[in-house]
C-alpha cells in the first residue's frame, strides 16, 4: 500500500511540474524578458563596477591619510636631567650588492672575480670572489664548473686552479 501512495504521489508531482514547466508556456515568457534583461544588464554591470572602483579608491585614501597623520605621543622636554636619546641609525645594504642578488652572473662578473686573468686561483677562492660581488654560493659554483656557459672563457688546470682566458 505504501508503494501505491508514493507512486501516486510521484505522478501527482510530475503532473504539477509539467504544469509549471510547460515548454510551450515558458518560451514566450523568456522571449518577453530577454529584451529587458539585455538592455538593463550592461548598465547595471557598469554601475556595479564603478561603485566597486570608487569604494576601492576611497578606502585607499583613508589608509594613506591614517598613515600620514602622526601618532600623538607625549612630548618630553629636553633638559639636562632628561636628555633626548639620539635616533639609532642602521646600516643599509650597499646598492651594488642588493642589485646583484637578483641578477644572473655575467661574463664581466666572472672576469672581475678572476682578476681578468692576472692570477690563477683555486675554485674556492674564485667562489668567494664571486660571492663578494653579491651572488649566491650555488650560482657561483655552477658558473665556475667545467661545463658551465663560461667554460670557454675560463681555463681549469689539472691541479684545480682556475684562470680567466677571456
Amino acid at each position: 500500500m505504501a508503494q501505491r501512495t508514493s507512486k501516486n504521489h510521484s505522478t501527482r508531482n510530475s503532473k504539477h511540474l509539467k504544469q509549471i514547466m510547460n515548454p510551450k508556456e515558458a518560451m514566450p515568457v523568456l522571449a518577453r524578458l530577454a529584451p529587458v534583461i539585455a538592455t538593463a544588464g550592461p548598465p547595471a554591470l557598469i554601475a556595479v563596477g564603478a561603485g566597486l572602483f570608487l569604494w576601492w579608491l576611497l578606502s585607499d585614501s583613508k589608509r594613506e591619510e591614517a598613515a600620514q597623520t602622526p601618532k600623538s605621543s607625549p612630548e618630553v622636554p629636553s633638559s639636562p636631567q632628561n636628555p633626548v636619546p639620539a635616533p639609532v641609525l642602521t646600516a643599509l645594504p650597499s646598492p651594488q650588492s642588493s642589485a646583484r642578488v637578483s641578477k644572473r652572473i655575467r661574463r664581466e662578473d666572472v672576469a672581475e672575480a678572476l682578476a681578468y686573468g692576472a692570477r690563477s686561483m683555486t675554485r674556492q677562492e674564485a667562489v668567494v670572489a664571486l660571492q663578494a660581488l653579491g651572488f649566491g654560493k650555488t650560482a657561483t659554483y655552477k658558473a665556475l664548473s667545467a661545463n658551465s656557459r663560461f667554460a670557454e672563457f675560463i681555463e681549469i688546470a689539472p691541479d684545480g686552479l682556475i684562470e680567466w682566458k677571456g
